[in-house]
């Protein structure tokens, strides 16, 4: 008999650790983590404490998120009132840190703090 033939799609239980990641996730750890781990556990992992560690790690390294872009941008200047300029952003298409021609001009107000995270 295959296992095919065994399954049950209806009562098949995935086990908790496939679906639960074990939060040993400490500071030492997560400063060693490159960026582009970080937010691709910002985007992938739904378990709250993960993202808000990754989150917390990302705006340490000087990256900071823009809701109403839903984009992750370093390297901020504030030249006046208002609006921001963002000398690099992580592209999610290429999964890459992008550098554009010109600095991206972002709204100061379009941009998240920490405490918006952790709240």
């Amino acid at each position: 008999m295959c296992i095919r033939d065994r399954y049950d799609a209806q009562n098949y239980l995935t086990p908790d650790c496939y679906t639960k990641l074990r939060n040993t996730l400490t500071d030492p750890i997560l400063k060693k983590l490159t960026v582009e781990t970080l937010i691709y556990m910002f985007y992938n992992i739904w378990e709250r404490q993960t993202q808000q560690a990754a989150v917390v790690e990302l705006y340490n390294k000087g990256w900071r998120y823009s809701a109403a872009l839903d984009t992750w941008f370093t390297d901020l200047s504030y030249p006046r009132d208002g609006t921001v300029l963002a000398g690099r952003y992580f592209n999610l298409t290429k999964w890459e840190i992008t550098t554009p021609p010109e600095p991206v001009e972002i709204s100061a107000s379009n941009l998240q703090t920490l405490e918006d995270f952790l709240a």
